[in-house]
């Protein structure tokens, strides 16, 4: 086990050394964490076939993320370009209200002048 108290510092030292619950818990986390970590690096060193597993799940969790990645990015592409087409449909008058006033000029010449 590595001694946490020296590795982490002072800070986890004046921490853990709390006489409440907050420094037990921390004491108890770090104490797992340790536990936890020992027993996973002797199941990789004693088992093959633990080390394939954990192989294989990292190779399969970076694919999987590597795939929402970019579907995510595609989905964004996307939206990103129906945006600039919409604005580009209100920039030529297209859009109606708040256009660059081709709406207001053609309804102005209707019925104003005396052309018959």
């Amino acid at each position: 086990m590595v001694p946490t108290g020296s590795v982490l510092g002072e800070r986890y030292r004046r921490l853990a050394s709390r006489q409440d619950n907050l420094g037990a818990a921390v004491a108890a986390a770090t104490a797992l964490v340790d536990r936890s970590a020992s027993i996973a690096v002797h199941m990789i060193r004693q088992y093959p076939w633990v080390r394939l597993a954990a192989l294989l799940y990292l190779l399969f969790l970076h694919l999987y993320c590597y795939v929402i990645t970019s579907s995510m990015q595609s989905l964004a592409a996307s939206a990103t370009t129906a945006a600039v087409a919409a604005a580009a449909a209100v920039g030529q008058g297209g859009g109606g209200v708040g256009g660059n006033g081709s709406g207001s000029s053609s309804s102005s010449s209707l019925g104003h002048g005396k052309h018959h």
